[in-house]
């Protein structure tokens, strides 16, 4: 599983970076969020059933990495705002 999650994270490190920059436009930013999906790659990989390409399911993980960040950031900017 090891040898198989560090041909992923090869493979597919740059597409995700890439993709999580263009969604929230800071670089420290998508670094820490391509890491976050990484930890999720690999804690889903036996899961991972093959119905779509492994592309598609880091670049999906990816994106609901960022929309799990964006919804804790605009509840603490919500709760702020209201306190």
């Amino acid at each position: 599983m090891k040898a198989r999650f560090e041909k992923l994270y090869r493979t597919y490190r740059d597409a995700v970076y890439n993709y999580l920059y263009y969604m929230c436009r800071e670089e420290e930013l998508a670094k820490d969020l391509a890491q976050e999906t990484f930890l999720k790659i690999f804690q889903g990989m036996r899961r991972f059933r093959g119905d779509c390409s492994e592309k598609t399911w880091c670049l999906t993980i990816a994106r609901n990495t960022f929309l799990s960040y964006a919804r804790k950031k605009r509840a603490v900017f919500y709760r702020t705002l209201y306190e």
